[in-house]
């Protein structure tokens, strides 16, 4: 085990390195996209309390299998929504309005959709009456110290056959498990 305060011998894996520089998301510009709202949504650990843009508490009894591929980016997730348990599929977006944009509201594979989670809120009209919407940029803002840094989009899991790095796995296979058990004990001290 490396001492207290002593530097790591081996570099720790991208997945598992601290971000180098905290910063906000910007208004124009943004440093993110819906892919690190997918996360906050997939994560138990950075998703906040939540509530629909109607007052009702959202209560997250299982977020889903993260989808990769056409339709809702979650499928199966069952929520508690006002005391109501509801279940079925959640989609994600940066903008309400692109419930609309996108022609979910026209889509077949939508009609199970039973929360919409969105970043920015909607402008008249742009809300899908019949799904109950969530903003999770509301909600952020009681997390003090969050930063979409603290987000590695590639960490997160992928669907079966994906072509996307895993970091954490490339850099662990092969390892002995003493070597992966010294790994994280350094990647906790970082």
């Amino acid at each position: 085990m490396t001492p207290p305060g002593a530097p790591p011998s081996t570099p720790l894996p991208p997945c598992l390195r601290p971000p180098a520089v905290v910063r906000e998301p910007e208004e124009d510009g943004l440093p993110w996209n819906e892919r690190h709202l997918q996360c906050i949504w997939a994560d138990a650990r950075l998703r906040p309390a939540l509530a629909t843009t109607g007052g009702l508490p959202v209560r997250v009894l299982d977020p889903g299998r993260w989808n990769g591929g056409g339709g809702p980016d979650f499928r199966g997730a069952v929520v508690e929504i006002g005391g109501a348990v509801r279940r079925g599929d959640v989609e994600v977006h940066v903008r309400a309005g692109d419930w609309f944009a996108h022609g979910h509201d026209r889509d077949p594979a939508y009609r199970d959709v039973v929360l919409h989670l969105a970043w920015y809120p909607p402008v008249p009209g742009e809300a899908a009456p019949e799904v109950p919407l969530a903003l999770l940029r509301d909600a952020m803002r009681d997390r003090p110290g969050f930063s979409f840094d603290q987000i590695d989009p590639a960490s997160y899991p992928r669907p079966a056959g994906s072509d996307l790095a895993r970091p954490c796995r490339d850099a662990l296979r092969g390892a002995a498990p003493a070597e992966v058990a010294a790994l994280l004990e350094r990647a906790g001290r970082a």
